[in-house]
């Protein structure tokens, strides 16, 4: 519904209709998803980039802190890590993907 750069070019935002926003890294790897309420109609990124702004189609707007790129990557790879470690459904060469990534190297 909704698709927009960040000023850098180094982050793409995508809405739709379910109330989901994406983020994603201009490789096509999904860094993030940010629920919102209703199809999210618009997307907007701050000119530093550490924050973007989406709105529904029911009027709701959602301020979003991001950070930069290695603080959503570091984000991320701190919440995932046990998951990719743990889980029979992670192949090997996929279990350290975030090895060297956040608060948890």
């Amino acid at each position: 519904m909704s698709v927009k750069f960040s000023p850098d070019s180094k982050l793409l935002a995508s809405g739709d209709a379910n109330g989901m926003v994406k983020l994603w890294d201009t490789s096509g790897n999904q860094l993030a998803q940010l629920p919102h309420s209703g199809e999210v109609i618009n997307i907007n990124f701050s000119p530093d980039e550490k924050q973007l702004a989406t709105m529904s189609n029911d009027g709701t707007i959602r301020l979003w802190q991001l950070g930069g790129i290695e603080e959503l990557m570091a984000q991320n790879c701190d919440w995932i890590r046990v998951y990719l470690q743990m889980s029979p459904n992670i192949s090997n060469s996929d279990r350290y993907l975030c090895d060297g990534i956040g608060t948890t190297q």
